[in-house]
């Protein structure tokens, strides 16, 4: 009976939780090391739930420690902007039988007959999907590399085409499913020939919109700054010198009007007593107002964050608490709920947390069958047909 394979990934972010998946099989022993400045939360979760051992640790001495005694016949490193250094450092310490294989993506491309197989990467680009949107790559390309005191033969990759309307997050999508198969077809031997190198192009990059761009650049460099919860795009007011989020061409053009006429905040409009990002209604005093913001289009200023969290008519600048229609109740298992319906895929109707809720609500009516819905105007509709009102 052959021995089983051991197998160290080491992850750098979140996404790469998407990444463990190919390496487990039959016959194979899976060892996750969260080797990112931030301890991903999601990798270790995913580990957990493919059966695989993993370790979260800012300390690499005790990182090496952990992997030394794994005894891995081979290493893989996701895709970043440098290798963690207990990847680097492991060759003295690990069985002379060991292989070490890194990930690279996007930006990261090969130049064509280099020897070796060396990445390129463009070093003041945001994230490696940045430089093939900004600069209209017709595909991308993930390699897997072989590390031998740095870095060695390309052993595996797979081109990825752009779409006209690509952004970094859905390009970070198919760059992480090319990667997922590249794994797979290592880890199976296939000896499919490698797709041809391309140079790289132009890595210049700037880091901020230039109000002299013509709208197809501005909306090219949006595009390749859309990876929340990263910082979106920014613009600077020529005015004052304050810089702005821009996350789509709308707001690019809530931004250009607001400076054509020189407007300041206080211009603007008058400061609200309430968070109006969502709308909301109240018929205080026998009057219905809606609440909303006077240009819903406007972008938020960089000073303010890039998650502003605030929920529908919290106070603002000392008004009076308003009682809000209902207050959840969020059970210690509503996220591994969330998780497991995320992970199966299936977040649609009829799906078996839909069932398991109507059948517990059916029971604690006393009745035969319920019918969960999507909310309130919902079931007060479908009660409505059910009695025969119409």
């Amino acid at each position: 009976m052959a021995s089983e394979m051991r197998i160290v990934f080491f992850a750098h972010d979140d996404c790469h939780a998407n990444l463990v998946g190919p390496l487990v099989g039959e016959g194979r022993k899976v060892l996750g090391v969260n080797a990112g400045t931030t301890v991903s939360a999601v990798f270790a979760k995913r580990c957990a739930e493919l059966g695989c051992d993993c370790v979260s640790t800012s300390d690499t001495e005790m990182a090496k420690l952990v992997v030394t005694h794994f005894k891995p016949d081979v290493l893989f490193c996701a895709p970043g902007s440098s290798l963690p250094a207990c990847f680097i450092g492991l060759t003295a310490s690990l069985p002379a039988s060991s292989a070490k294989y890194f990930l690279t993506i996007g930006s990261q491309r090969l130049k064509a007959g280099n020897g070796g197989g060396y990445p390129t990467a463009v070093a003041t680009a945001p994230w490696p999907e940045f430089a093939p949107i900004w600069q209209q790559w017709s595909s991308s390309r993930v390699s897997l590399l072989e590390f031998k005191d740095g870095p060695g033969d390309e052993v595996g990759a797979a081109e990825v085409p752009l779409m006209r309307a690509e952004t970094a997050l859905t390009l970070r999508k198919k760059h992480l499913e090319a990667a997922a198969q590249v794994l797979t077809s290592f880890l199976a031997k296939d000896s499919a020939a490698l797709p041809p190198c391309t140079e790289p192009v132009d890595q210049s990059v700037p880091t901020m919109i230039s109000l002299d761009w013509k709208p197809e650049a501005v909306e090219r460099f949006v595009r390749a700054h859309a990876m929340p919860p990263q910082r979106p795009a920014q613009v600077a007011d020529p005015h004052t010198g304050e810089t702005y989020f821009i996350e789509n061409m709308m707001q690019y053009t809530a931004f250009l009007s607001k400076i054509e006429s020189s407007s300041t905040d206080a211009d603007e409009k008058e400061a609200n007593k309430y968070a109006a990002d969502t709308h909301w209604y109240s018929n205080v005093g026998g009057t219905i107002v809606k609440m909303g913001d006077s240009n819903p289009h406007m972008p938020r200023k960089t000073s303010e964050g890039v998650m502003k969290m605030t929920i529908p008519g919290a106070t603002l600048g000392g008004g009076p608490t308003k009682l809000r229609l209902n207050e959840p109740l969020i059970g210690v298992n509503a996220e591994r709920y969330c998780s497991s319906a995320l992970a199966s895929s299936w977040i649609g109707v009829e799906g078996p947390f839909v069932k398991r809720f109507e059948a517990h609500l059916a029971s604690i009516c006393g009745c035969l069958a319920a019918c969960a819905v999507q909310s309130g105007t919902a079931a007060l509709y479908g009660a409505m047909k059910a009695l025969g009102v119409s």
